[in-house]
């Protein structure tokens, strides 16, 4: 019985130590959207703004949201942006950038993402563009 019991022991820490190294290792992803992948970070921006949202409210979110600040915001043009086709195109006819950045003093950069929002004549959320830089 001790036998048996030992095993079970064994097989559960085999599992569960890697699982919490994934752990470990995932959780300053999720706990940092910064450190997503653009794509990653953009849908996550198009949840909490979708389409369709007014920029009254898209500004709400990003006041109640820490750590986010507006960076600069036009009412009489939109952002420029580069297709995959590497043309300039300009998205909408108002913008809002906020600025999102993380310091790693262990490796002396600064991880930066920059949320573009884009809106109509009316004020309705058209696009949302994510870029991320990182200096050191």
């Amino acid at each position: 019985m001790k036998s048996s019991y030992k095993n079970a022991i064994r097989k559960s820490l085999i599992f569960l130590i890697p699982f919490a190294l994934l752990l470990v290792l995932l959780m300053p992803m999720i706990v940092n959207p910064i450190r997503n992948p653009w794509f990653v970070t953009r849908g996550y921006v198009l949840r909490i703004t979708p389409i369709g949202t007014h920029i009254d409210d898209v500004v709400d979110v990003i006041n109640d949201t820490e750590n986010w600040r507006i960076f600069s915001s036009s009412n009489d043009q939109g952002f420029r942006r580069t297709s995959l086709n590497g043309q300039t195109v300009m998205v909408g006819e108002k913008f809002i950038r906020v600025n999102v950045s993380r310091g790693d003093s262990a490796n002396h950069t600064t991880m930066s993402a920059f949320i573009y929002w884009g809106f109509d004549d009316n004020g309705k959320l058209l696009d949302v563009h994510v870029r991320r830089v990182i200096t050191s």
